[in-house]
C-alpha cells in the first residue's frame, strides 16, 4: 500500500528555503536535492514504518548525499511531513513542529 503525504507549512517553508539558498549558490545542485528529496518522499509512502522513530511518534528519514533529513509522522493512510532540516540545525527546530 502507497500512503499518501502531506507537506505541512512549515516543510513547504523549510523547502522554500533550502530552494531559495541553491539558488543562490548553485542551481544545478538544487535539482539533484530535489531529485533526492523527490525519491526520499517514494520511499516514505512507499514503506513509512521502516525508518526509525526518534522522538514520541516522529520519524526521521535521512537523504542520500545531502545534509538533510525528512521528520514526519504517520496518521491512518497519511504521512505528513513536519519539517525538512539541514543536520546542522538544533533538534529542536523539528520536535516544536506537531504538523
Amino acid at each position: 500500500m502507497i500512503f499518501k503525504y502531506i507537506l505541512s507549512p512549515f516543510a513547504e517553508l523549510d523547502l522554500d528555503t533550502i530552494h531559495d539558498w541553491y539558488s543562490l549558490h548553485n542551481d544545478t545542485v538544487f535539482g539533484k536535492f530535489d531529485k533526492a528529496f523527490g525519491d526520499g518522499l517514494k520511499l516514505i509512502a512507499s514503506s513509512p514504518y521502516q525508518y526509525p522513530i526518534i522522538h514520541k511518534n516522529i520519524r526521521r528519514a535521512v537523504l542520500k548525499k545531502f545534509p538533510y533529513s525528512i521528520f514526519y509522522r504517520i496518521t491512518d493512510e497519511r504521512v505528513i511531513v513536519l519539517s525538512v532540516i539541514h543536520h546542522k540545525r538544533s533538534p529542536r527546530v523539528w520536535k516544536k513542529r506537531k504538523g
